[in-house]
């Protein structure tokens, strides 16, 4: 990924999503270069920011994918439950990947969709409800705090190696989490059985499909 056009691109959007006066913050890849690397990671393949879905009304989300579009993302599409996640591909050659939270009153999360299952990443809602900044490139952004705890919940005690170098620009977060079995990253059958039922949908392959199981305690 091209350092330069990165940092414009991701300084634009961050420049939308202000103007809606939603909550969002960095994530993933782009919040974990910003702190360890004080830099965008080039072996990263695009920009990681999170919002929450209660937030956002429809009209809102059209809106949102219309000001992108108008910015330059040349391709861009949902996917998930009327809005899980929005790709969005910027002619700059720079990805965006921005996903839709969940959250109720001990944790938030978000889906990732691969080719054979849902993938859910699951976190203490603190991260969120404690929200910092963390420069980057001479511009503070939101980001979930306290940063490193969060980062090391995110990834794994070995974070520190994620895409550090030019052979594993290839590497995504999904085949960490498969490699690495992060503490925020669980399969469906453990969601089940950790949120209780009915909690929301995910939309997987055309399928709707209902988590249901007991209640955390």
């Amino acid at each position: 990924m091209n350092r330069d056009a990165a940092r414009v691109v991701l300084e634009m959007t961050c420049d939308i999503l202000d103007s809606f006066g939603k909550t969002y913050w960095i994530d993933s890849g782009t919040v974990l270069s910003a702190y360890r690397d004080k830099d965008i990671n080039i072996y990263d393949h695009d920009i990681d920011i999170r919002t929450i879905r209660e937030e956002w009304s429809t009209g809102e989300v059209a809106e949102l994918v219309k000001q992108l579009w108008l910015a330059g993302y040349v391709h861009i599409n949902d996917t998930g439950d009327a809005w899980e996640q929005i790709l969005g591909h910027h002619v700059e050659d720079v990805l965006l990947d921005f996903k839709f939270c969940h959250r109720d009153d001990k944790h938030v999360w978000y889906y990732c969709f691969t080719p054979s299952a849902v993938i859910t990443h699951l976190y203490d809602r603190k991260y969120i409800d404690n929200i910092e900044t963390i420069d980057l490139l001479g511009r503070a952004y939101p980001c979930p705090g306290p940063v490193e705890e969060y980062i090391e919940t995110h990834y794994g005690p070995e974070w520190r190696l994620f895409k550090v170098r030019a052979e594993d620009a290839g590497e995504t977060d999904l085949t960490w989490d498969f490699a690495k079995d992060p503490p925020i990253c669980y399969t469906q059958e453990e969601f089940m059985a950790l949120k209780g039922k009915n909690v929301c949908f995910a939309r997987h392959s055309g399928r709707y499909e209902s988590f249901s199981a007991r209640t955390v305690t």
